[in-house]
């Protein structure tokens, strides 16, 4: 008869928005941000600045749209409109 092993495996905690958000700002740090607006053209790693959720970061792209981290949380953002 075998014995089980014992085996532990570390579920690693999603990274804070914020402190994500910050390393990749300290990454782009030499981009100037851009306004976001609906008619804008963005690609991934821009930096955008938003009326609302304020300065973010273009991470996937997708047919007229765009996810953007921002400090809170991933936001998908209509945009070529």
């Amino acid at each position: 008869m075998k014995k089980e092993s014992k085996t532990t495996t570390k579920t690693r905690k999603p990274m804070d928005p914020a402190k994500k958000l910050e390393r990749l700002f300290e990454k782009f740090k030499e981009k100037t941000p851009l306004h976001y607006k609906m008619s804008g053209s963005f690609k991934r790693d821009d930096i955008i600045e938003h009326d609302t959720f304020g300065k973010g970061v273009v991470i996937d792209i997708d047919y007229k749209k765009i996810n953007v981290l921002f400090s809170d949380k991933i936001r998908t953002l209509v945009c070529d409109r």
